[in-house]
């Protein structure tokens, strides 16, 4: 028996799901469930760019003056840009002046998309692009951001053994004496009705990206990773990390991994299976119920 709940959002589907709990019933965690999906839709409004909202003021002011924002979107927007430093820039919320673009290929346009060039004031909280043509998007953290707070709703709440799976972003809780741990299944990129293997996760987030979940989510001038799953402590985290991973060299993602001891998975345009060091002693030592167990050749 379990609570599951299903909804639309960020263009996505999502699904919250619940085993029994030790102190409600399960309609009970049923209706905690879908007060979390609010939480969601508060975020998904605050931060979209394909609607009028307080995230998207920062376009429409862009090469006008500076946007007032509040500790939210500061907080995130502060992180996307952390992490385009860690990445050398690889990782661009400012790479939407590009997408967004009807003229793409414009070089003057193409040296805007850079992160870089975002104003930012921390003793008056505000964000400035200061070219009209200028874009952000919050694409490749956005979702992780909302599934680790409808994840952390639900925990404050009191919920156990449950998971946030906002369509491949997705987080998950266990107790320790739980039965057995939540089996993730890993789409296929070329054929995304199949699973090339399987997650087992008791705690942890962990995220894909790839263009079949999402069309165009992302662009890459050399894309070789066709598609990438981190596991990690947050979905924000994995988030960034698998968008990261896909707009770069297959080999570069792997040592990207490694260097940094992550267990991740990725799929190339052959549509071969490469673990990272990590994801492959997991695989060999699934006895803590923690593992990959993919079953296309592999890596």
């Amino acid at each position: 028996m379990h609570a599951l709940v299903r909804e639309k959002h960020m263009a996505c589907a999502w699904q919250m799901k619940c085993f029994p709990q030790p102190d409600r019933d399960l309609a009970a965690a049923e209706a905690l469930m879908k007060k979390a999906f609010e939480v969601v839709t508060a975020i998904e409004t605050k931060l979209t760019e394909f609607a009028a909202s307080p995230f998207n003021r920062i376009n429409d002011q862009a090469g006008i003056t500076p946007v007032a924002v509040d500790e939210e979107i500061w907080g995130i927007v502060q992180r996307a840009i952390t992490f385009g430093r860690r990445t050398n820039g690889v990782f661009n919320i400012a790479f939407a002046t590009v997408m967004r673009s009807k003229t793409p290929d414009d070089p003057a346009l193409k040296k805007l998309a850079d992160f870089r060039n975002i104003e930012l004031d921390e003793a008056a909280r505000t964000i400035f692009l200061p070219d009209r043509r200028m874009r952000i998007s919050l694409g490749g953290i956005g979702k992780g951001y909302a599934v680790d707070q409808a994840f952390g709703f639900l925990r404050k709440n009191g919920l156990v053994n449950f998971m946030v799976n906002g369509s491949g972003d997705l987080r998950v809780h266990s107790l320790p004496n739980a039965p057995r741990p939540w089996r993730m299944g890993i789409q296929n990129p070329f054929d995304p009705q199949k699973q090339i293997g399987m997650v087992m996760m008791r705690q942890n987030a962990l995220a894909s990206s790839g263009n079949y979940l999402k069309k165009g989510h992302i662009l890459s001038d050399r894309q070789e990773v066709m598609a990438a799953t981190v596991q990690g402590e947050t979905c924000e985290f994995c988030d960034m990390w698998g968008t990261f991973l896909m707009c770069l060299p297959l080999d570069e993602a792997l040592n990207e991994l490694d260097r940094e001891k992550l267990f991740g998975i990725l799929v190339d345009k052959n549509a071969r299976v490469h673990l990272s060091k990590a994801a492959k002693a997991d695989r060999r030592d699934t006895t803590d119920g923690a593992g990959a167990l993919p079953s296309a050749a592999a890596s």
